[in-house]
């Protein structure tokens, strides 16, 4: 199956300026990160994205550095706002 494009972002945690959360939009463009803004101490950085269809997902990959747990959570939109994403 070909891969699904993300079609926007629709909430995030933190972004350094240089690295902004929009790096994930672009698989075309040339790898660059996304990054949390360096003075956010949480240690935690969560971004929602919206998928431009509905699609059965049989794996995700995700490049990875340096982080030690890493969550996915899914939900469809036509959901009602206050039931909760179901982890993968």
């Amino acid at each position: 199956m070909a891969p699904v494009k993300i079609s926007h972002v629709v909430s995030f945690s933190s972004q350094d300026p240089k690295y902004p959360v929009e790096n994930l939009l672009n698989p075309d463009s040339p790898r660059r990160p996304w990054l949390g803004c360096p003075q956010d101490k949480s240690g935690q950085l969560k971004v929602e994205l919206q998928l431009e269809r509905a699609v059965p997902t049989g794996y995700i990959d995700v490049g990875n550095c340096g982080c030690a747990f890493l969550q996915i959570d899914v939900g469809h939109s036509s959901w009602p706002l206050d039931r909760p994403f179901i982890t993968l």
